[in-house]
């Protein structure tokens, strides 16, 4: 079909380089000027940056990609998880000198509650003092026998060398080494503090000044 014809008229108020043109090249002109003034969609649009929050466009656009591409995968909750709790056991270890000695059964006992649980630091006191009482008995007797042993290895031991003494002659303790001596010093026979030694032992104390009732 061929194109329309514009009288002279026809062309008032349209540009100059429209003059003389054909309806179908002025049609042109316009979509070309119409396309030159909106923006050129981007075939291939740059994806956001993923550590940047989502905007308003991609909410309304794509609410559940938005929110995945922001929210923590199950690898990094769990390694902050992890972080966490390794945080809140050092933070109870540091209250008690023997927390070592029950760390394992601590975590026993720490493996059974919850994650939220793990991450504080006063549950796991609540976990040292549970096993400790668990533990009491124990602790008790370890305490009886490191005194004991103590004791032990400070108690004085019989001087070596020890002077010989007769056949049941027996000296208090710590004068072994000079019984003998004081003895001869005092011209008591070996028969008479024997005989003393029985009387005492019988509960016939030898008579002194202190136990001679005055006349």
């Amino acid at each position: 079909m061929p194109d329309i014809s514009f009288k002279d008229a026809d062309y008032a108020g349209l540009p100059a380089e429209l003059l003389g043109k054909s309806p179908t090249e002025i049609a042109a002109y316009y979509q070309a000027q119409a396309a030159a003034a909106s923006p050129n969609p981007n075939p291939n649009p740059t994806p956001s940056d993923p550590a940047a929050p989502p905007t308003s466009s991609e909410f309304f656009a794509n609410p559940a990609a938005a929110v995945a591409r922001v929210s923590p995968t199950r690898a990094e909750l769990e390694s902050s998880n992890q972080t966490l709790i390794e945080a809140a056991e050092l933070v109870a270890k540091n209250k008690h000198s023997d927390w070592d000695k029950f760390s394992a059964e601590i975590r026993t006992i720490m493996k059974d509650v919850s994650v939220e649980q793990q991450r504080s630091s006063g549950m796991w006191d609540t976990a040292y003092y549970q096993v400790k009482g668990l533990n009491a008995d124990k602790i008790r007797d370890d305490a009886v026998a490191a005194v004991r042993a103590t004791s032990a290895a400070e108690s004085p031991t019989a001087p070596s060398g020890a002077a010989p003494t007769e056949e049941g002659l027996h000296f208090p303790q710590g004068m072994e080494s000079k019984g003998q001596t004081m003895l001869e010093g005092l011209d008591v026979s070996s028969k008479s503090y024997l005989a003393a030694q029985e009387r005492i032992e019988k509960g016939s104390w030898p008579l002194t000044m202190s136990n001679v009732r005055r006349r």
